[in-house]
């Protein structure tokens, strides 16, 4: 098992259990809620107890050997319940989710009995870290309790690559979508593992040795895990993360147009707002950052279209030339403000994302020139 892994997947859990608190602490408490902060909490606690120091810790203290290993099993068959319960309500009707969920928990108890009661009735008598599946797979009186479990994962994690790979086709938000396709990426790491413990259980009636898969399936294990745990927190941070690029795209289109807008208000300085500030104190101001971008390019497409209106002017000989070189010598050759001064023909001065678009292309010119 790889420490450093497990660890993490630890933190993750521990932290999506927080997550989902939280949310239950700031808004109605549903079930499937619920079902959320159970999956963090057990994947969390599985992998704790996994830990060697923690692993060795509870054999140590009960003197019960491999303790920590059922101790994850009974997590993970937690954890595959309330997968269950997210999988039902989110793919039924309330009337008919709950009906399964009572059915398919019923089922995941069962399991769940039949685990501890099999480990209880033989307890593993010889500590082993690393490889006690190897070891106690070989002993046929060990190995209901490693079947009851691997057979359970097996099914749940079927499941859930089922039903997510099936609604993620047809789901319309795009954030839910991607946490269900990375949950089936888990879901396929899960059931690699399974699969590579499903051998090793028929192999131990035989001489043949798997223990060089045993970094491999350790892998597969925690990297499901880990994707799983990703996966089902997405469609709820998903937005947030698309809310916090926005606005570092929007920081960052708001900095490329300083240049351009300081310039254009030097030569039209009636149309601002608000007179600017320095770069840096522009920079620092992180406070309606949309309505700033937005005036921006409103202020910027206002000081053009003068300068176009005046250049017009200038050319039928009504004024005189000098007053609009500033911003043409400053800024960018002829060649390259012909065609993106003012509003464009084919946007509009209304479509506001073309014209930003169009403005901030204008900037990156400046900017490299």
């Amino acid at each position: 098992m790889d420490v450093a892994l497990a660890a993490g997947c630890a933190v993750l859990g521990l932290g999506t259990l927080i997550f989902w608190l939280y949310r239950m602490l700031i808004g109605p408490v549903t079930l499937p809620l619920v079902a959320l902060a159970v999956y963090g909490g057990a994947s969390a606690l599985s992998f704790v107890v996994l830990l060697p120091v923690v692993y060795v810790w509870i054999g140590t203290r009960s003197h019960v050997s491999n303790l920590a290993g059922a101790v994850s099993g009974c997590c993970v068959l937690i954890l595959l319940g309330a997968q269950q319960v997210l999988l039902m309500h989110w793919t039924h009707p309330p009337q008919v989710a709950r009906t399964t969920t009572r059915l398919r928990l019923l089922l995941i108890c069962l399991a769940l009995a039949a685990y501890i009661g099999a480990f209880a009735a033989q307890i593993p008598r010889q500590r082993q870290f690393a490889y006690f599946y190897l070891l106690y797979s070989r002993h046929p009186r060990q190995a209901p309790y490693l079947v009851i479990y691997i057979v359970a994962c097996t099914i749940g994690e079927a499941d859930v690559l089922r039903y997510c790979l099936r609604y993620a086709r047809v789901a319309h938000r795009w954030w839910l979508r991607v946490g269900m396709l990375v949950t089936v990426s888990g879901a396929v790491c899960i059931l690699l593992y399974c699969l590579i413990r499903i051998v090793d259980l028929l192999q131990g009636f035989a001489v043949v040795s798997l223990r060089r898969l045993e970094p491999v399936a350790w892998l597969a294990g925690d990297l499901g895990s880990a994707l799983s745990l990703v996966g089902w927190l997405l469609p709820a941070v998903g937005p947030k993360l698309s809310t916090v690029a926005a606005w570092l795209r929007a920081r960052r289109q708001m900095d490329l147009l300083y240049p351009l807008w300081t310039d254009l208000l030097r030569d039209v300085p009636q149309v601002a707002l608000e007179p600017p500030a320095s770069r840096w104190r522009d920079r620092l101001q992180v406070r309606d950052l949309e309505f700033r971008l937005y005036r921006r390019v409103i202020e910027i497409e206002d000081c053009l279209c003068a300068l176009d209106r005046y250049e017009a002017r200038t050319d039928c000989g009504t004024e005189d030339t000098s007053a609009v070189s500033g911003v043409r010598s400053r800024a960018v050759p002829q060649h390259d403000l012909d065609g993106v001064t003012g509003p464009s023909a084919e946007t509009g001065p209304h479509d506001y994302a073309a014209n930003l678009d169009r403005l901030v292309s204008l900037a990156r010119a400046i900017e490299r020139r």
